[in-house]
């Protein structure tokens, strides 16, 4: 039986927010529902990339030209047995996509298993099969509806699993075959399978179409169980969010997107560069940083090993006060130990 347990708001403003309101504050108030039916980021309403923004990038010099698009990133076929050698594990399948089992619940973060479109292709291959991927799986996490983290091929290939989704998500499971999924707002909370579920504010926008920018919600997901807590952010820029956030919950590990940060100009609000990863990371008070959104699609400028490169050299040179873990696709991160009955 799923306990679902949501914190519902009942007053719809499009108002400002007032100055002092915490982020928790401002959700309650529902400053992020616009009268419209759309939502925003009420600390930063920033206008989601135009046509003209677009357009002025695609005609610009890519200041990455002049370096050497890289490598591949290597792929390892995904170990079964490593998943459950502890009792929270991390298992990364590339882009944004990632294997959480806490206590023996598996949940998958934004699976997306083939080409975004025929001009942007996987450069990784999956590495796991997706039957296997779909025996393991109990739950499924989507933090919002861009294409390379909502894929409604995936979405069917699941069918039957327990979404759970930001507001918004319905007109995406109108199939008759299709289970209606659990669609929380900012600070919402729900208990599946004995693992406690929040989620959270991040800063970010959404849209499929010309016609439904922001008609649905994004955000990250707080999972909490027996033997810890892990963070998935789903994309957002850096704002002071992550701190409050630290300081509201307990996090043991934070899985942040480090890619598709270029250009700066045009990606800075919404997405992390690997330097404000950590940053984060530090501001979530987390144990260990897992990053994603790298690797798999080139969907920006800079080259696709940039970001974990930047990382790596982070990690060595500068030694920050978190745990990286700079997981290869296929890769399972082991926290707490497994703990003999």
């Amino acid at each position: 039986m799923k306990k679902v347990e949501k914190k519902r708001r009942t007053s719809q403003r499009s108002n400002p927010p007032r100055r002092g309101l915490t982020l928790e504050e401002m959700c309650k108030e529902k400053l992020h529902h616009k009268g419209d039916g759309r939502f925003e980021n009420p600390w930063n309403p920033l206008d989601a990339r135009t046509l003209g923004n677009v357009i002025r990038w695609k005609l610009e010099r890519n200041s990455y030209n002049y370096q050497p698009r890289g490598v591949i990133p290597h792929v390892y076929p995904v170990d079964l047995d490593e998943i459950f050698k502890a009792d929270l594990t991390v298992t990364y399948l590339g882009h944004a996509t990632s294997l959480i089992q806490i206590n023996g619940v598996i949940l998958i973060t934004d699976p997306v298993f083939s080409d975004l479109s025929v001009y942007l292709r996987r450069k990784t291959r999956l590495p796991i099969t997706r039957k296997a991927l779909k025996d393991l799986t109990h739950g499924v996490l989507i933090s919002h509806n861009h294409y390379d983290h909502l894929s409604m091929k995936a979405v069917r290939y699941l069918r039957g699993k327990t979404f759970i989704v930001p507001l918004g998500f319905e007109r995406y499971f109108r199939s008759k075959k299709s289970a209606n999924p659990l669609c929380l707002d900012w600070f919402d909370e729900m208990t599946y399978k004995g693992l406690k579920i929040t989620f959270l504010p991040s800063q970010h926008w959404s849209r499929r179409t010309l016609r439904d920018t922001n008609r649905t919600l994004w955000g990250g997901f707080l999972i909490e169980g027996q033997a810890g807590s892990v963070f998935y952010s789903g994309d957002s820029g850096y704002f002071q969010g992550f701190k409050e956030i630290g300081n509201r919950f307990r996090i043991d590990v934070a899985i942040l997107p480090i890619g598709a940060f270029a250009p700066r100009w045009l990606m800075k609000p919404v997405h992390l560069s690997p330097y404000e990863a950590v940053k984060a990371a530090l501001d979530l008070k987390a144990s260990t940083l897992i990053p994603c959104h790298w690797g798999t699609f080139q969907i920006s400028d800079e080259p696709l090993l940039l970001p974990i490169q930047l990382l790596t050299r982070i990690k060595h040179e500068v030694s920050p006060p978190v745990e990286i873990i700079p997981l290869m696709p296929g890769k399972t991160f082991k926290g707490q130990k497994k703990v003999k009955k």
